[in-house]
């Protein structure tokens, strides 16, 4: 049985870059990435110092049972409005496996009660099934930009959704109760 007990997030280390850029340059993480292009150690590197100054960036190694699996990426903090964008994925060979879900709740555990966020958004691909993992979690539709990104020669939509955490406490009850965790 999946816990949350297991699950961790960390800062990010100098040490673990070339960790993280191998997971974000594997084809399972890019294809979802609206930037699907290799990225290289330089500029990786770069956009390393660049978020470690940034108090507008959060970024989260995700440990399962310690063990890294994958990239909890909080950006665009706006305090003053109190919100955020969010991304993550697992670069672990685990993917199906429900981890998935304790990161997604982990993320906005953090978001909220870290951070003070009353409302997270975030751009999704037609494509990508984390749009119906964010339905079970309470985001919502707030838009779509139709034709938006041009992938494997077809033009797909890209998704704008975001989550009012006023909701969250019900809402992580229940998620919590349809996927058994503990």
């Amino acid at each position: 049985m999946l816990s949350l007990n297991d699950l961790n997030l960390r800062k990010i280390e100098p040490d673990d870059l070339e960790m993280i850029l191998y997971w974000r340059n594997s084809t399972d993480v890019r294809k979802f990435m609206l930037n699907d292009k290799i990225i290289k150690l330089v500029d990786h590197i770069k956009w390393f110092k660049k978020i470690s100054k940034n108090k507008s960036f959060d970024v989260l190694v995700t440990e399962y049972k310690k063990k890294p699996v994958g990239i909890v990426s909080i950006s665009e903090l706006d305090f003053s409005s109190r919100t955020c964008t969010w991304g993550q994925y697992i670069g672990a060979d685990i993917r199906n496996s429900g981890i998935g879900i304790l990161m997604q709740i982990k993320a906005i555990d953090h978001m909220v009660n870290e951070h003070k966020i009353r409302k997270i958004w975030g751009k999704a691909l037609g494509s990508n099934r984390i749009l119906k993992v964010h339905e079970v979690f309470g985001f919502i539709n707030e838009g779509v930009l139709k034709e938006h990104i041009k992938r494997n020669n077809v033009y797909e939509n890209l998704f704008l959704v975001a989550l009012f955490t006023d909701c969250w406490p019900e809402k992580r009850s229940q998620i919590i109760k349809k996927y058994k965790l503990k």
